[in-house]
């Protein structure tokens, strides 16, 4: 039997909050207080409890991003050994964790999968580049699957702007397989939370399956998440630990409501296990503006030195780190990923940032599969890209040398939209005029992206409404002054204004 001991690096507050002994506890933590660590901490407990270890259930970690949900799992790892994430137990995001779920009750027959059968479920992050699968636009309605109150899993449609099915055979070639998106799994499980016969069964579930639950970064949670942890709490029973720091909540976009977890806090009396103290900041006036920040009391930031490149600058949109007016800023995407021409840009930048900072640019694999390529051809990309950015090239001549390539490659065939046209040229003479410059490059990053790092020095780019909330205050309330809190608290030393 394994021997719990408390972790020699754990601090006072550290260890209260990862060893209390109430079933529901809340552990808010201030940036770079140790938050996953003590996550890490307090799955382990929880793993090597009597109930975690001999009761046959799950001792599950959960978070809501890949990065996040990695971090974690790597922290368990070095903290508890391999043998802490043997089955049944398991670290993953919370969507991972829906299709946990959802996959038990089609097993068990409380659901009903659509043409009968147990299917192994293969969940797509989207349909885009599925046979038979149509861009969207406003008024557009496409299928989606949900559940009747008797089980049985059915398509509705909706109104939505994503790539999806409007054409019942074409969805249910791929949905008969096995084959779905995450969207459609979490709209079965609405409909189980919405019909209370099935959200009994579904408690019932959740108590043969989950010894205990640890939810990182919580507050990024949107309404269905947050319904999800009021049935563990609630008809599950299982003890839950929920970590996050509300001034860090982001994911607005995705839905993510901090006053629900507030509301959940208080409904169902979590005791609170408050982390005051950071590990991050090395200097006095850090301390004090992340003080000043949580209190909304007036800030003040050092403005942009040219003998300071920093280790990092940071934006709230990508747009405006392309707009700083910086070569030696290389920031690491254009923006979402929406059509082929979006995918070649993204593939000619991650040429460049690959090179010259050692890191693919985000959304790499999306521009390689919307391409219809393999990322087993990275090779032949990155030459492809290189003859493209040759010296003396130009935009036009970029295009036309790497689609050529790239249909060599066994790209699909597509072209770049008049619209569109002088945009991507127009990033492409970015690249050119980057290609050409030896560095050294500073990254460039969203505060999205930024979350849960941390560096030295860091630069971030403020709009001017964004230094008005500094100057007035900010408020918890406010995603957007929540995004600043963000990036200003990335810094180990210092941060300025760029």
């Amino acid at each position: 039997m394994k021997v719990i001991r408390r972790h020699q690096h754990l601090s006072g507050e550290q260890y209260e909050a990862a060893y209390a002994e109430e079933k529901n506890v809340f552990v808010e933590a201030i940036p770079g207080s140790g938050k996953t660590r003590v996550s890490a901490e307090r799955f382990g407990v929880g793993r090597y409890s009597p109930n975690g270890r001999l009761s046959g259930k799950s001792c599950a970690g959960v978070s809501f991003t890949r990065s996040a949900s990695n971090e974690m799992k790597e922290r368990i790892f070095k903290r508890w050994g391999s043998s802490s994430l043997a089955w049944p137990h398991k670290v993953g995001t919370i969507d991972f964790l829906f299709r946990t779920i959802i996959s038990q009750l089609i097993r068990k027959g409380v659901l009903v999968w659509p043409g009968g059968g147990v299917p192994e479920l293969q969940v797509l992050d989207h349909w885009r580049g599925q046979l038979g699968a149509r861009s969207g636009y406003r008024g557009t309605r496409r299928l989606h699957l949900t559940v009747q109150a008797g089980g049985r899993i059915v398509t509705t449609s909706v109104m939505s702007n994503s790539f999806g099915f409007g054409a019942q055979s074409a969805l249910m070639t791929h949905v008969e397989n096995g084959i779905c998106t995450h969207a459609d799994i979490r709209g079965i499980a609405q409909g189980c939370m919405d019909h209370p016969s099935l959200r009994g069964m579904l408690g019932h579930e959740l108590r043969s399956l989950f010894a205990y639950l640890i939810v990182d970064e919580v507050f990024d949670a949107n309404e269905l998440d947050s319904r999800l942890l009021q049935v563990f709490v609630e008809d599950a029973g299982v003890p839950v630990t929920l970590v996050g720091d509300p001034w860090q909540a982001l994911y607005g976009f995705r839905g993510a409501k901090p006053e629900l977890v507030h509301s959940l806090l208080k409904q169902y009396s979590f005791t609170n296990k408050a982390i005051h103290k950071s590990y991050r900041f090395m200097t006095d006036d850090l301390v004090k503006l992340t003080q000043r920040m949580r209190q909304g009391l007036s800030c003040k930031l050092t403005k942009d030195r040219s003998s300071k490149q920093g280790d990092v600058i940071l934006g709230e949109k990508w747009q405006s780190l392309w707009s700083l007016g910086r070569k030696d800023v290389l920031p690491l995407s254009f923006g979402q990923i929406s059509n082929a021409a979006d995918a070649v840009e993204t593939l000619l930048l991650s040429r460049l940032t690959e090179r010259h900072l050692g890191v693919r640019a985000y959304g790499y694999k999306e521009a390689v599969f919307v391409l219809g390529l393999h990322e087993s051809e990275k090779a032949n990309i990155d030459q492809a890209a290189d003859s493209a950015l040759a010296p003396g090239s130009d935009p036009d001549r970029v295009l036309s040398t790497f689609r050529k390539s790239l249909k060599k490659l066994g790209a699909r065939t597509f072209r770049i939209s008049r619209p569109k046209a002088p945009k991507i040229k127009e990033r492409i003479l970015e690249l050119l005029d980057r290609r050409g410059l030896r560095g050294p490059f500073t990254p460039g990053m969203t505060f999205h992206q930024a979350k849960g790092r941390e560096w030295d020095v860091v630069g971030v780019v403020l709009q001017p409404k964004q230094m008005k909330a500094l100057r007035e205050g900010l408020r918890r309330d406010q995603e957007d002054h929540r995004k600043v809190y963000v990036g200003l608290t990335r810094a180990r030393r210092e941060v300025f204004v760029c």
